[in-house]
């Protein structure tokens, strides 16, 4: 997608031996941005499992990203002050807080025909070791797209056009309350929605409709619904009823989709789905220390069988080379 602005800040909680922050002065043009830098922190920030749905908070108070996106968005501040601003606003909450934090600030807007969003992502370094050309060692840092990534997405044309509940999306720092407090002040994120209630719900009504399916087809059913769900996921969007019911084979679109109308608590701006909800559903697993258990869902009462009184599971018919190797054993 066209990213038509893009900035890169280094953000800082200032200490007594080392300064604050350090600002960009100017936005990158269009033709000069990292695309594929853009392509891998989508890429990690999308992926995140921890990553939230909502909307502003509505305060008397206007958080500071609000305030930001409507002066940039009425063309009164250009994107460089506006996120200059919003960093400041952070330093300033944050306060008299050790925290030592220290992460590179990506800010960048991407717009299509349909779509406007805008990212503000902070981001980590990491030590990596090199091997240079007279065979010495050394070291240097990279950016660190793990764990330490946090950051929101606005929806912008979901936000002022649409108005639909969970046009933000959110990943919360994991470095501790104070800053985790203060990027939410910062952004007025409300968490709107609770993805796996959400996702455990829908796929009730995915089983109870899974009783009008031939048997022999059910598996193929299940699959196909969890594998079109994963991919809007992927892809960071929404699940609608009525397009998954055209994509599954076998299946009466228009049934389905007055079928699952109870099951589905925000029809008109899509399901966000919970992906481990979703594999669990058509996969059982379960490790400790010494065992490893992983079956298909559909196996259960099938060739897999659990006594909830003893804890215990029976297969019927195991795998050919588990058999192999237990005969194996047996014999020595």
């Amino acid at each position: 997608m066209p990213v038509s602005h893009f900035i890169a800040h280094r953000f800082r909680t200032a200490s007594e031996t080392e300064g604050g922050s350090e600002f960009a002065s100017q936005s990158i043009e269009a033709p000069n941005v990292p695309l594929e830098l853009i392509d891998e922190l989508k890429g990690a920030y999308l992926g995140r499992l921890s990553r939230e749905y909502g909307s502003f908070e509505e305060t008397d108070e206007v958080p500071p990203l609000v305030q930001g996106l409507e002066a940039f968005i009425a063309g009164e501040q250009d994107f460089a002050a506006m996120t200059q601003k919003l960093l400041q606003s952070l330093d300033s909450m944050l306060k008299g807080q050790d925290l030592g934090l220290d992460r590179y600030v990506v800010c960048f807007k991407e717009k299509s025909a349909d779509i406007e969003n805008f990212y503000l992502v902070f981001i980590a370094t990491k030590s990596v070791f090199e091997i240079n050309g007279d065979l010495t060692t050394g070291s240097s840092q990279c950016l660190d797209f793990g764990s330490s990534l946090f950051g929101i997405k606005v929806d912008i044309k979901e936000w002022k056009q649409d108005k639909n509940y969970a046009y933000l999306s959110f990943v919360a720092p994991r470095s501790g309350k104070e800053l985790i407090t203060a990027f939410t002040a910062l952004t007025g994120f409300s968490k709107g929605i609770d993805k796996k209630e959400d996702t455990n719900t829908f796929l009730k009504g995915v089983e109870a409709f899974a009783e009008q399916v031939p048997e022999d087809q059910v598996n193929e059913y299940r699959n196909q619904i969890v594998d079109y769900c994963l991919d809007q996921d992927q892809r960071h969007e929404p699940v609608n009823v009525r397009e998954l019911a055209m994509s599954v084979d076998g299946v009466d679109s228009d049934n389905f989709s007055r079928f699952m109308a109870d099951y589905s608590p925000h029809d008109t701006s899509g399901l966000r789905v919970d992906r481990q909800s979703l594999r669990r559903y058509v996969r059982f697993q379960g490790r400790e220390r010494d065992l490893a258990i992983s079956f298909s869902s559909h196996q259960l009462n099938n060739r897999v069988h659990y006594n909830q009184d003893t804890d215990t599971i029976s297969i019927t018919g195991i795998p050919k080379a588990l058999r192999n190797q237990l005969l194996e054993h047996l014999e020595t």
